[in-house]
């Protein structure tokens, strides 16, 4: 039976130490850990302690970074948007409108107000907010 799950179907190879071959209710899948019989989608703990590390990288330096550095973390939060929902898009908008205020990459800029505002939100209620339903209840 072993030989069967490593073999080639329409391309797919099936990797014997990758592979989860009992059914499951958790796991992690594409960098987010699955719930299902919580219903629930969240960010795993490596994943946000890379967030509050690029956290760190921004403000450390009087609030002042590279255009690519608050671009890494705006990157960070938008990509766990499946699990934090649209609050990742909302809390990153004036991180985004002080990425385009940069020339090059590499030129350091004052984070505005609102941004450090969107950072600090990010710093503070990360912990909270980490985790959406997969599906919605009926509405009934």
């Amino acid at each position: 039976m072993a030989a069967a799950r490593t073999s080639s179907t329409n391309g797919f190879v099936a990797h014997p130490d990758k592979c989860c071959w009992e059914p499951t209710q958790d796991g992690e899948l594409l960098g987010f850990s699955l719930n299902l019989k919580e219903g629930i989608i969240r960010v795993p703990q490596q994943r946000i302690k890379g967030l509050k590390e690029r956290i760190v990288i921004v403000t450390r330096q009087e609030c002042t970074a590279t255009a690519r550095q608050l671009a890494i973390l705006v990157g960070t939060v938008v990509s766990m948007g499946l699990a934090l929902g649209p609050v990742s898009r909302l809390w990153t908008r004036a991180m985004y409108r002080d990425i385009l205020s940069a020339d090059f990459w590499s030129q350091r800029i004052t984070l505005s107000p609102e941004a450090l505002r969107e950072v600090q939100f990010w710093e503070d209620s990360f912990e909270d907010c980490h985790g959406q339903p997969i599906w919605k209840t009926n509405p009934r």
